[in-house]
């Protein structure tokens, strides 16, 4: 399916609906965290693609849907692709949903920690996005350069972890 022809709630609805799909086969596995749901969190339009956080029982992951006209069929499940975001790059990989398509994810928690319910891991989506987001330098204290994904993922930018 070439780009999501599709309004960006539909597309997140699609998303929402193929993992919890998913978390129904994964309940009851060690890394499934069942204080927590299906969630997507602050999908965005950037650079044609709709972007935004899913929020699974046990993974976190940045997420970039394809926009209106966009082919991503030549982009195999699989394939790593980096892109640039004001706080820096940061590499996707390409998969496949049946109803949705193509997407691109890469990792910000997996499996996620013990969150204490889902307002804690929406807020910890929200805090992730708007690091993403910041360009380096541009409020003191913040990114002051750009991160290594290790150092993203490792919450460098959440200020929890020592440099």
């Amino acid at each position: 399916m070439p780009g999501h022809g599709e309004s960006p709630l539909l597309a997140t609805r699609h998303l929402v609906d193929a993992f919890q799909r998913a978390a129904d086969r994964q309940r009851g596995l060690s890394f499934f965290r069942s204080t927590l749901a299906v969630e997507t969190v602050g999908f965005r339009p950037w650079q044609g693609c709709q972007m935004g956080v899913l929020i699974t029982p046990w993974f976190m992951n940045l997420i970039i849907l394809p926009g209106p006209g966009m082919d991503w069929s030549a982009f195999p499940v699989g394939t790593q692709q980096r892109w640039h975001f004001p706080s820096g790059s940061y590499e996707f990989t390409g998969g496949h949903i049946g109803n949705l398509g193509p997407y691109q994810s890469c990792a910000l928690f997996s499996p996620v920690p013990d969150f204490a319910d889902q307002a804690a891991a929406h807020a910890a989506a929200r805090s992730a996005l708007d690091a993403l987001f910041t360009p380096p330098d541009s409020e003191p204290g913040r990114l002051a350069c750009p991160l290594s994904r290790r150092g993203f993922l490792g919450g460098k930018w959440t200020g929890d972890r020592p440099p």
